[in-house]
This record gives structure tokens, C-alpha cells and sequence, in this order.
């Protein structure tokens, strides 16, 4: 009914506010048949607008980093698909304000909303995968940074950082955030062996890949 109101709007504001409206429940709520609607009726240059500037529940996020928070994968699934990867890669490297800057992958890993980074990872292009896990929030904590967090080592398996160059691969390893940390590191003091050890080893991996490129 929403999408109705909206089509017999005569003022522009209003139907703005209407679609601003249902994107911010269907990328909340898994509610594909709303999203496929707004889809085929608002021009791709206004929704693309719309879904970087949505405000849910009093914080600034963009409707990708609000999916992500609930765990809506299939809303990222479909917006990866319809947009072209560069237009989206945008929204996804997009830091959510007032909330430590965070990525929706960093949202992801840090939500245990694994599905989430499972749907980002294997629907970017791999050209664009490290510039999604290499990304930053406000205390410089990667991507990597942040699956490792998570104490899981799924998250850390579902970046596919093994399809990365092996400079790529080392640079992500090797990157601090403001604590002078690295990924491995967290996994010391955390005391996850199992993290540490397979960290261990794809560093040692990475850096002789580099050597060899």
C-alpha cells in the first residue's frame, strides 16, 4: 500500500520520503517481493541516493549497513545484483557515523552475522575484494581485524583472503590499527590458539607469495 501512496503523490518530497520509508523496513526485515517492487519502480540514480543517506533508529547508517546489522543478506544479495559492483562498492566501503566508523562487513563480523559476510565476499568481484577487507573503522581495525575479534575462525575463512595476491594477503596481515595491533595479535590476547596458528601460518604463506611474485 506503501508503494501506492507513493505513485499517487503528486508532491516529489513526499514520494521521496515514502520510498525512504519502505527501504528502511525491507532492508530491516527480509521482505524481497517490497524490495523487488521499490526495484522496478524508483530510477536507479534516486534509490541509490536513498540507500546511502537512510537514518534508522536515531543512527546514520546507510541501508547496507542497517542489513547488515540485522543479518538481512538477502537485501545485500539483491542490491549486489541489481547495481553495477562499482557503484556499490561505494556504499559498502561507506563508514557508519557515530558508531566507530564501521563497515557493514565490520558490522558483520562483529554482529556474528556470518551469512552477511558470506553474500558480500562471494558477490564482489575479487578486483574489489581487498579493498573491502583492508578497509578501516575509526581505530584502524581491518576487516581481518574484526572477523578475528569475533573468535570464529569462519569469519577469517569467509573473507577468502587465499584468493588475494600475495602482496595483498601480506599487507592485510601485516596492517596495525591504532594500537599498534595486528590481526594475529588479537588472536594472542585473546588466547584462540587455533586463530593464532592458522594466522601464523597463512602470514608466513603470504610473505613468501610476496617474495615469489
Amino acid at each position: 500500500w506503501a508503494m501506492e501512496l507513493a505513485k499517487s503523490a503528486t508532491h516529489e518530497a513526499l514520494k521521496t520520503e515514502i520510498y525512504r520509508t519502505v527501504l528502511g523496513y525491507t532492508c530491516q526485515y527480509d521482505d524481497t517481493q517490497a524490495l523487488q517492487l521499490l526495484l522496478s519502480t524508483v530510477t536507479s540514480d534516486k534509490l541509490m541516493s536513498l540507500l546511502s543517506t537512510v537514518e534508522i533508529g536515531g543512527k546514520r547508517r546507510s541501508c547496507i549497513q542497517s542489513a547488515a546489522w540485522h543479518g538481512n543478506s538477502p537485501f545485500i544479495s539483491i542490491i549486489l545484483l541489481h547495481f553495477p559492483s562499482d557503484s556499490v562498492l561505494p556504499l559498502l566501503l561507506e563508514q557508519c557515523e557515530g558508531d566507530g566508523g564501521r563497515t557493514a562487513l565490520h558490522i558483520a563480523c562483529e554482529g556474528n552475522e556470518l551469512s552477511v559476510v558470506k553474500t558480500v565476499i562471494d558477490q564482489v568481484p575479487i578486483e574489489n575484494r581487498f579493498r573491502l577487507i583492508i578497509a578501516t573503522d575509526d581505530g584502524g581495525n581491518t576487516v581481518l581485524h574484526a572477523a578475528v575479534a569475533s573468535g570464529n575462525k569462519k569469519f577469517v575463512l569467509a573473507l577468502k583472503m587465499d584468493q588475494l595476491t600475495g602482496e595483498q594477503q601480506y599487507v592485510v596481515m601485516v596492517k596495525e590499527n591504532k594500537d599498534r595491533l595486528r590481526a594475529i595479535d588479537l588472536a594472542k590476547e585473546q588466547k584462540n590458539k587455533l586463530l593464532e596458528s592458522f594466522l601464523d601460518d597463512f602470514l608466513q604463506e603470504s610473505s613468501i607469495r610476496k617474495c615469489n611474485k
